[in-house]
């Protein structure tokens, strides 16, 4: 899905070039630089350049013979979650997990109306959406909340909106619910949603299961952990619940 230089036509081709690789690397997590060419359709020659430059810009980092996603973008996710640490603790988290680790894992934080994508762990089962870093999707879907809200205080939700005020249709409807007691399933005291160990289904048509991280306060929005399940999956909730719960817990940020 990479693109020539030819591609898109316009103005600033080195960026496109350089966002094809981006976008091919997060999407397959490693490669080998002659792969990565290959798969943002560039010529050797051409790709050899921008690697380089993306190396020294941190946007690439070397893991033996790959190349992984580079510092810089941990140090960007962090403004959306208030910690550096809460996004390095993420991939740690789960690829040391033996139950997470076999699934679709995200970072997310609402920002506004919509809810973010910080970071993204591809589990090895396939959904009917797969969630990428950078993806926006609203809070509210056909007169309903996304499963993300259930996770959520909903002061939490009320400062999002106002902190990040949104021309979007549905920040009315939100409002509303945030500021409604009707259908609410309260966090307890650590922020888990004690009725939540049923999955919902997202709009997207991923079931979720949702565990709240911490308020985000100083930089951005609530901010959630989220296993994405496809429907059709033979899971065993519970035990997937728990270890979201104690995943989330070990990402919130470490008193000073």
């Amino acid at each position: 899905m990479g693109m020539t230089s030819d591609q898109g036509g316009g103005r600033a081709p080195a960026v496109r070039r350089a966002l094809g690789v981006l976008d091919a690397l997060a999407f397959e997590r490693r490669a080998r630089p002659a792969d990565l060419a290959r798969a943002a359709g560039l010529a050797k020659s051409s790709a050899s350049d921008l690697i380089g430059t993306l190396l020294d810009e941190r946007m690439l980092a070397r893991s033996g013979d790959d190349l992984i996603l580079g510092s810089a973008f941990t140090e960007i996710a962090s403004g959306f979650v208030d910690d550096i640490a809460t996004v390095r603790r993420f991939g740690i988290g789960w690829e040391r997990s033996s139950v997470l680790h076999e699934h679709t894992v995200t970072l997310q934080s609402l920002i506004g109306a919509h809810n973010v994508c910080i970071a993204v762990r591809l589990g090895a089962h396939v959904l009917p959406y797969t969630p990428r870093a950078g993806s926006r999707l609203p809070l509210w879907d056909g007169g309903s909340a996304e499963p993300v809200l259930l996770a959520v205080p909903r002061e939490d939700l009320r400062r999002t909106l106002d902190e990040f005020p949104e021309s979007s249709p549905d920040e009315d409807a939100l409002r509303e619910w945030a500021s409604s007691e009707r259908g609410t399933r309260a966090p307890d005291d650590c922020g888990h949603d004690m009725g939540r160990r049923a999955p919902a289904r997202s709009s997207t048509g991923n079931l979720e299961l949702n565990a709240y991280v911490s308020p985000g306060r100083e930089r951005g929005g609530a901010v959630v952990a989220t296993v994405h399940i496809a429907p059709s999956a033979d899971v065993d909730f519970a035990a997937l619940g728990a270890a979201l719960d104690e995943f989330a817990e070990d990402l919130k940020p470490r008193q000073a």
